[in-house]
């Protein structure tokens, strides 16, 4: 089994060598590696060049005349030149385990329907950042240790975003590639995309820190919608739901939990109506 791993490359020639060399110590080595540049003005295009001399399964790919486009085009780029059905992602800044792969093949082969695996991460970097992300992971980390997996997660992406980073994801290409990349708000890019999948699919998690996630100042700002203000969190979630109403029309039980969804986005919804639309979509799930 194949796997096409995807790096999106920009500005960071310091760190860019060490994410590269953690993929070429992995266990599992059935893979390519598919570097995308974004438009980077310092050495890091020298860096991954040596690499791509030495290795005839690494890659570099650039937008025409190098231009800066953003992760949203250099995520659809990479996706583009990869060539297995498999596609796992690898921001430039981390850098996973040596097992990182391996033990995403087991689940894999385990079970051959799944089409989105993640795992727990290691934060490392700023640690005031990662003080600010402690909360937010305490919370995940509880709501993932309730039921065994695969599970599905649809109606939780509108509370939380359980998918720490792209570096822990493994995703089937064919269903990514069948996404809407158009999110309204860059940032969140990763949960626009993961609130797609997750409406038709089951997602299976890996209680191992096979991540190591950089996280640089402010970088906890993107983990979840407080990136954004309410007035774009609304927005946000509001062009999910029509999304998913236009692809699932004619399904009477999407209609319903997206419109549950839209009533628990409502501020003035008291606690006690909020408790119950929770409990109803978890039934409605299961």
């Amino acid at each position: 089994m194949k796997i096409s791993i995807i790096i999106a490359s920009y500005n960071y020639a310091d760190l860019i060598g060490r994410a590269i060399e953690s993929i070429i110590s992995q266990t599992y080595d059935n893979c390519e590696l598919i570097i995308v540049d974004d438009g980077s003005v310092d050495n890091s295009i020298e860096i991954i060049n040596k690499y791509v001399e030495k290795y005839e399964n690494i890659h570099l790919y650039q937008h025409p005349s190098s231009e800066n486009k953003g992760l949203k085009e250099t995520v659809k780029l990479g996706l583009e030149k990869a060539t297995s059905n498999y596609i796992a992602f690898l921001e430039c800044d981390d850098y996973w385990e040596n097992n990182y792969l391996e033990e995403k093949v087991k689940i894999l082969e385990k079970y051959p329907n799944i089409k989105f695996i993640f795992n727990d991460v290691n934060l490392v970097g700023d640690e005031k950042s990662i003080r600010k992300l402690d909360s937010h992971f305490k919370m995940s980390k509880r709501f993932l240790s309730m039921k065994p997996w695969p599970r599905k997660l649809f109606q939780y992406f509108f509370m939380l975003n359980l998918v720490p980073t792209f570096s822990s994801v493994l995703i089937e290409k064919s269903v990514i590639k069948s996404c809407d990349f158009e999110t309204p708000i860059d940032a969140l890019l990763d949960l626009w995309l993961w609130i797609q999948i997750s409406a038709n699919n089951k997602f299976y998690y890996i209680d191992k820190k096979l991540t190591n996630w950089m996280i640089h100042p402010a970088s906890y700002l993107n983990t979840s919608p407080d990136v954004a203000n309410k007035k774009k969190q609304k927005l946000f979630f509001d062009c999910a739901i029509k999304l998913i109403m236009v692809k699932k029309r004619g399904n009477i039980l999407m209609f319903f939990k997206l419109m549950l969804l839209k009533s628990f986005m409502i501020p003035r919804i008291d606690k006690l109506f909020r408790g119950l639309i929770k409990k109803l979509l978890v039934i409605m799930e299961s």
